[in-house]
């Protein structure tokens, strides 16, 4: 019930799901005037009859049209942000920027332009270089500095970003990433299952195909693909749909049991890849599992307990794998040595560690004398092959340690 309860911007609308004849729907029950604000909004509406809008009314005007097309933001962000105290920053113009204080270089380049803070991926402050999440103070004059491509951002700088805009945009960057993703994994799982029953792929072509997408919200095949990625569709029910209205009267395979649908991929995107700290899995290993969900793939270990705990079906998981050769390990990593029998045999066992293993620091982690000790390592490998390399090293030496992967 969101009349009685409205969402964070406003919306109003009854909400009613139903299973009709195998079939879900999703009713939207709402008065005229509910459906004209949520469309057009009041506020907006009231613009429409200004001629210049004053510097407030422009302001407010961003903030809706961010509330209108990010569901990530909600009101009392944008309240908290329009109350905090104001900064001047200046363009290489002597152009001012009025920015929240705390803001950063990125919230500085959405300011200027929306494809200036995609590509931003650094600037210059004076006579200083700095990275995209560096501090703005009052009065600096900053000097935007952009590459030809849109940055593939880390999600981390979006909560460092002050301003709605940069947030919002970021936010729209990384739902991007998403769904490429999950278009993938929809399709490539989707084709897998279609083969298992016995299933032409060239049955998606049909034009009864509308008749099964329609009732999902799906239109063609790549909002098809990407509901599967997301787990909003089911992909029994589809496939029983294509067997009972498309396939009707001919023979198919039994149906499978066991064994998963796989998908391969060469990326650790962390804003589309979630590696779960319950079980912590590495993604140099087999028998990974993973959860679709439109906030992402979430990774599980086999026998995770959160798996078994949920009950889902073979067609609700997916088996996850990496092409270690292909996947770049960007970020720095640590294992952390938990009873080393002394120095000596912790510098020998790096000393002869894989030539992909660029160690930058090593450091005793027990205080007190004992007859073991801890250790960190810390280090870079350019690919995960290289890392699992080096955990199968570390395996060879009885040595117990723990990895979990920087993404």
């Amino acid at each position: 019930d969101f009349i009685a309860n409205p969402k964070a911007t406003g919306y109003q609308s009854l909400h009613v799901r139903a299973n009709i004849k195998g079939r879900n729907y999703l009713f939207k029950i709402r008065t005229t005037e509910m459906t004209t604000s949520s469309r057009t909004g009041l506020v907006r509406e009231w613009f429409a009859h200004k001629k210049v809008p004053s510097s407030f009314e422009v302001e407010l005007r961003e903030m809706l049209d961010i509330l209108g097309t990010d569901e990530d933001l909600s009101y009392r962000e944008m309240i908290a942000v329009s109350g905090k105290k104001a900064i001047y920053t200046y363009t290489p113009k002597g152009d001012p920027v009025e920015l929240p204080a705390h803001s950063i270089v990125l919230d500085f380049a959405f300011k200027v332009h929306t494809d200036v803070g995609k590509r931003c991926i650094m600037a210059r402050i004076g006579k200083r270089q700095v990275a995209p999440d560096a501090l703005l103070e009052d009065g600096d004059q900053v000097e935007i500095i952009c590459q030809k491509e849109p940055v593939r951002f880390e999600p981390d700088i979006q909560h460092r970003c002050q301003t709605p805009r940069a947030r919002a945009e970021l936010s729209k960057l990384f739902r991007q990433r998403r769904e490429s993703l999950a278009s993938m994994i929809g399709e490539s799982i989707l084709r897998q299952e279609l083969k298992r029953y016995g299933l032409p792929y060239e049955i998606l072509e049909n034009p009864g195909m509308a008749s099964i997408m329609g009732p999902l919200g799906a239109r063609e095949l790549p909002e098809l693909f990407l509901g599967l990625g997301e787990g909003r569709f089911r992909l029994r029910e589809l496939i029983n749909e294509i067997k009972t209205c498309l396939y009707a009267g001919k023979e198919t395979l039994q149906p499978p049991t066991g064994s998963l649908n796989r998908i391969e991929l060469a990326t650790l995107d962390p804003a589309c890849i979630k590696f779960s700290r319950c079980c912590n899995p590495v993604p140099t290993e087999k028998g990974l599992y993973g959860l679709l969900s439109e906030r992402g793939l979430s990774v599980h270990q086999k026998e995770c307990a959160t798996i078994t705990s949920l009950q889902v079906q073979r067609e609700d998981v997916v088996e996850v794998r990496w092409r270690l050769k292909e996947t770049l390990v960007p970020k720095p990593q640590s294992i952390l040595i938990l009873e080393a029998p002394s120095r000596n045999r912790v510098l020998m066992m790096l000393g002869v560690a894989p030539e992909e293993m660029r160690i930058s620091e090593i450091e005793l982690l027990s205080s007190q004398p004992s007859r073991t000790s801890a250790w960190q390592i810390n280090f870079q490998v350019d690919t995960l092959q290289g890392l699992k390399n080096i955990l199968v090293h570390l395996g060879k030496t009885g040595m117990a340690f723990e990895f979990g992967l920087e993404q």
